[in-house]
């Protein structure tokens, strides 16, 4: 379970587990991939300046070539290391149960979870004097997260099949086209899941 703290910047990265049935073998095969049959030569972004379809499949083909291909075992393990359960989760990780027969379940323990954070934040703010240690707080809310991780990990043992996993990231730190790649969702009908790292 990942702990977000300190300095928030305007930069982001993201990962993003892909799934190939078979990884390309040419970077034309990943343009079709990305944009179908009869890919553009370009497309727009949010400054509606042109991206060369044929620079963002050829980065993304070499980044895949020289990646490690992921087992589902390692998939889990990477779903289960970026989830965190708190207060301002925004009940991160409901989405993989939402339509299961564990969302009751889950619900009450993530609401249990986020009662306790939002008690230790309250007195953490209005209580002079108080012995309250982060430290210990998150280890608690550690403890209270394994079921909700051991409940989505039986979603996902269901869900992700064999194939070819791998993980990829990217930054809008460098530059247009890695911004076009990590936030235009071009990735979308590859993409397993995406960790944002702000």
């Amino acid at each position: 379970m990942k702990v977000r703290n300190g300095f928030v910047s305007n930069s982001s990265s993201s990962s993003f587990i892909l799934k190939f049935d078979k990884v390309p073998e040419t970077k034309e095969e990943m343009r079709v991939l990305l944009y179908g049959e009869n890919p553009p030569i370009f497309t727009a972004h949010w400054d509606d300046d042109a991206i060369s379809t044929e620079q963002v499949a050829s980065i993304l083909f070499n980044d895949v070539q020289s990646a490690y291909i992921m087992s589902v075992d390692d998939v889990i393990s990477k779903i289960k290391e970026e989830l965190y359960f708190s207060e301002h989760s925004g009940s991160e990780g409901r989405g993989f149960v939402a339509d299961t027969e564990y969302i009751d379940e889950f619900d009450k323990i993530y609401e249990s979870i986020v009662k306790k954070d939002k008690d230790f934040n309250r007195r953490r703010w209005t209580e002079k004097n108080t012995d309250l240690n982060w430290e210990d707080h998150h280890k608690e809310l550690e403890e209270m997260s394994k079921p909700l991780l051991d409940i989505i990990e039986k979603v996902l043992r269901i869900e992700y099949k064999d194939g070819n996993y791998i993980e990829v990231e990217y930054s809008d730190n460098d530059g247009q086209v890695f911004s076009y790649i990590e936030h235009s969702g071009v990735l979308d009908p590859i993409m397993v899941e995406r960790f944002s790292h702000h």
